[in-house]
């Protein structure tokens, strides 16, 4: 069965490399980003995406327009711009006495967004502007992943 659900999951992963958009993209490098062999397979696919959305992305603003995706994901993606999509490399894994301590360079590219802000609970009423699965900027192979 592992087996089974690592190949649905990296079709799920190349039919998400396929929606338009800046978010499915940094989504598919963020998850082939934590096992090595799965950025390597993925490497020519996802130069290809970031190629033809980096075309779109000055394309839009030689255009005077301002890039439709969310800011979280224009962020990330003009730092890739500057760094070159080659400079993301796998998720590390390290044990630091009991613990075990994740390095995740891609992760460091995101802007901070919430964690500067209080948590009044455990429990929040469900925010349909905020992170979801279901989001359309996800499109449907967003919603899929998580199936």
């Amino acid at each position: 069965m592992p087996a089974a659900l690592g190949r649905s999951f990296e079709q799920g992963l190349a039919r998400l490399l396929e929606e338009p958009g800046l978010g499915p993209l940094i989504l598919v490098l963020a998850n082939a980003s934590f096992e090595g062999s799965l950025l390597e397979r993925f490497r020519g696919p996802l130069h290809r995406r970031f190629e033809a959305s980096r075309a779109e992305y000055l394309d839009t603003l030689g255009r005077g327009r301002r890039p439709r995706d969310a800011s979280d994901d224009v962020a990330v993606f003009c730092k890739l711009l500057g760094q070159g999509l080659d400079s993301v490399r796998p998720t590390e894994l390290r044990r630091l006495g009991p613990w075990e301590l994740q390095l995740n360079p891609l992760r460091a590219l995101r802007p901070p967004r919430m964690a500067s802000a209080a948590a009044p609970g455990l429990r929040r009423p469900f925010d349909p502007a905020g992170f979801h699965f279901n989001r359309p900027a996800l499109g449907a192979q967003g919603a899929a992943l998580v199936r």
